[in-house]
């Protein structure tokens, strides 16, 4: 349960509605939903029951900044004459500036969307604080979540910042390209689901260079001069097989 009496969530994206939903929100009594978008806002108070911020209420409160990093500082500017903690949750920026008073950055290594509910205690979050009082709502709000939690400075966190964009957004942007050339040739793309998660959910137990296989791992050029002549008119995507047929077989081979 959240110690601190007033809340105040900054924004109305996949991250707001996320946390406004979570349990360690959902049922507090004192959250306030500050929007720029009136019709994402009102549909966000609606679904949620939290309150419109009052501008004119110069009660103290924990103001969480889910906005994007471009906007982080003027929307901190905003909320720094009541916030006596301010958070953000961004992977690349560092502690919000909060005047004297506390804040913390609690960077949840996970992908929101609007399609999946999130599984609250498989998150792990990244911390970082400056003050007791930071340091104590962190601890309260990730207990209310049943999230583990590593502390990191912020060249740490930009590093694994990296890391997941490597792992999570160009391996999307891959599935994207195998999805199209599925399509593009009337292939089911279902028939790669159950490879798509088995790839990913065996990480967890062995390490990614034991997991690898394919025809570069094997050293199968036949078949690597195959795929390459049959993505002679898909020059994006013959280029990327190529690149990663090269440093798949320099690794291992």
């Amino acid at each position: 349960m959240l110690r601190h009496k007033r809340i105040i969530v900054a924004g109305s994206g996949r991250l707001a509605a996320a946390l406004l939903g979570s349990p360690a929100l959902l049922h507090h009594r004192y959250v306030e939903l500050y929007a720029r978008n009136p019709i994402r806002a009102h549909a966000l108070m609606q679904q949620y029951h939290c309150l419109p911020y009052r501008e004119d209420n110069d009660q103290e409160a924990v103001v969480l900044l889910c906005v994007n990093d471009q906007s982080l500082e003027e929307t901190a500017a905003r909320f720094r004459h009541v916030a006596k903690v301010m958070v953000h949750f961004s992977g690349t920026s560092a502690l919000p500036d909060n005047g004297n008073n506390d804040s913390a950055v609690l960077w949840p290594v996970h992908s929101f969307s609007d399609s999946e509910a999130p599984v609250w205690n498989n998150i792990p979050w990244i911390t970082e604080f400056r003050g007791s009082e930071a340091l104590h709502f962190a601890d309260d709000f990730l207990g209310a979540l049943g999230c583990r939690s590593n502390t990191l400075n912020l060249e740490q966190r930009r590093e694994l910042h990296l890391a997941a964009v490597v792992m999570n957004n160009f391996a999307n942007h891959l599935a994207t390209l195998a999805f199209d050339w599925c399509k593009s040739q009337q292939l089911p793309v279902e028939a790669l689901h159950h490879l798509s998660e088995q790839t990913f959910s065996r990480l967890r137990f062995v390490s990614p260079e034991v997991a690898q296989t394919g025809p570069a791992r094997r050293g199968d050029e036949l078949t690597i001069e195959h795929h390459l002549h049959m993505l002679e008119g898909k020059v994006d995507l013959q280029e990327i097989y190529r690149i990663f047929s090269k440093q798949i077989r320099e690794r291992y081979l």
